[in-house]
């Protein structure tokens, strides 16, 4: 919720009509989606890159989790982790010693909990290597955490996944031994403990990437990296596991390495698993691969989601071209045909700018997707459509008329009466110019939405 603020001289009118009138969110249907930056100009996104997103419900409602590189988020001290409410932003805990790769939610039987994993040693004031667990309340270690050479990130990316023997944490990085046992580059853990997944080991440099698809034979666990064999089965990078033993698919165009995955069934052919690779997005079905896009750079991050002009796969990297199409950063793929996303995401002094998280989640404004990583700015650069968004940005919906409060589709007195019942009480649509705190100037920022009416 947004924090009040009491302005000397000042109190809000007092409702003399319609002081029941509930207020009602504007619907969110078929529109122009667009940016919007997360937080206020003086106090808005955060200092560093962004890595990683998840939403997570700590007792206090749903909310945004970004994990990362960085020392403040809006403003305040951050580090590495902070949490988005959809009015301010928080510190989470005291937060890590080192980056956050990858966040998760899972369940280990004592209640849901946002899961990290990256490059650090404490997590809060826990000992905690490589990857850590976040209640609500406090952080705690994954026993005694794993174990990577120096220069080599622990852990790259994390899945809650059930492969028959019941639901687990499944970890996926550089390290070389989890909970203190030889577990390379993958492993399970349960609640408890920790172990490897499967008999055998792995050979080449790391596992970077985690999905849970059905080909058709069943749910299976999908990893990709840079591995030439994984459970002594003979791998293209990437690797199937039924819950009782390692596969490889069919190798696409030699060794390669997979930055993403993820599966979707909005595509031509129905559900496929789309992987990312150092230059192109591709789909598996289940028998082949099939090219969907050539990005000459890097694909990191990939997650389906409706902007109001309905469902598509959002692609996120350091690419500025996908078959030809200008996408700095952020790209859009309906099942047919790609499409940038409002201009993309650009830096200071020119240059694109680069997405390594996708989320979709709603903060109150309405369905969104949050795109994060490296970049100053998204849409045209100071332009009309552009705004300024440091590392992090919400793309999506806005009301038609922000000002008709009760969504009738006039703009009557009955919208005054239902922005004060919305600020008295803190709702997310009282904090009406989006600074995180309850003024006067939300009044103010009403008004003129108000006098500058429908059209």
């Amino acid at each position: 919720m947004p924090t009040t603020t009491n302005t000397p001289g000042w109190k809000p009118l007092t409702l003399l009509v319609c002081a029941a009138l509930a207020w009602v969110a504007p619907a969110f249907a078929q529109c122009d989606p667009g940016f919007a930056p997360l937080g206020s100009l003086s106090a808005e996104g955060v200092d560093g890159t962004v890595r990683a997103m998840a939403v997570f419900d700590d007792g206090a409602g749903p909310a945004l989790y970004v994990g990362g590189d960085f020392s403040a988020a809006g403003g305040a001290p951050a580090s590495n982790i902070a949490r988005w409410d959809g009015s301010a932003w928080s510190a989470v805990g005291g937060g890590t010693n080192g980056t956050v790769l990858t966040l998760t939610v899972f369940d280990d039987g004592s209640g849901p909990a946002l899961y990290a994993g990256g490059w650090f040693t404490t997590a809060g004031r826990a000992a905690a290597n490589g990857v850590a667990r976040w209640d609500g309340s406090a952080w705690g270690a994954l026993g005694e955490g794993v174990a990577a050479p120096t220069g080599t990130p622990p852990v790259i990316n994390l899945l809650a996944h059930d492969d028959g023997s019941g639901p687990a944490l499944y970890a996926a990085g550089g390290f070389e031994t989890a909970g203190g046992q030889p577990a390379r580059f993958i492993a399970r853990w349960d609640g408890a403990a920790w172990s490897p997944v499967g008999p055998g080991t792995a050979d080449g440099a790391l596992v970077s990437a985690l999905a849970a698809f059905d080909d058709g034979t069943g749910p299976a666990l999908y990893a990709g990296g840079l591995l030439g064999s994984l459970g002594g089965a003979s791998v293209a990078s990437i690797a199937r596991w039924d819950g009782v033993a390692w596969s490889g698919l069919p190798e696409y165009v030699g060794f390669r390495w997979y930055t993403a995955l993820r599966a979707w069934g909005g595509g031509p052919g129905g559900a496929a698993l789309y992987a990312g690779f150092d230059d192109a997005v591709v789909a598996w079905d289940g028998e082949a691969w099939s090219t969907i896009g050539a990005t000459a750079q890097p694909v990191y991050a990939l997650t389906p989601h409706d902007d109001g002009t309905g469902e598509a796969l959002y692609a996120g990297g350091v690419f500025t071209q996908v078959n030809g199409i200008d996408a700095p950063g952020v790209v859009r793929w309906d099942g047919a045909a790609w499409a940038s996303v409002g201009g993309g995401l650009g830096l200071f002094g020119g240059g694109a700018g680069e997405a390594f998280a996708l989320q979709a989640f709603d903060d109150g404004s309405g369905p969104a997707l949050f795109i994060a990583g490296r970049f100053d700015t998204a849409g045209a650069m100071a332009g009309s459509g552009g705004v300024l968004a440091t590392n992090i940005v919400r793309w999506g919906c806005e009301p038609a008329c922000p000002a008709d409060c009760d969504d009738d589709g006039d703009l009557t007195v009955f919208d005054f009466f239902c922005f004060q019942n919305a600020f008295d009480a803190g709702e997310p649509y009282g904090d009406f110019d989006r600074d995180g705190a309850l003024t006067i100037f939300d009044f103010l920022a009403f008004q003129n939405a108000f006098a500058a009416g429908c059209g």
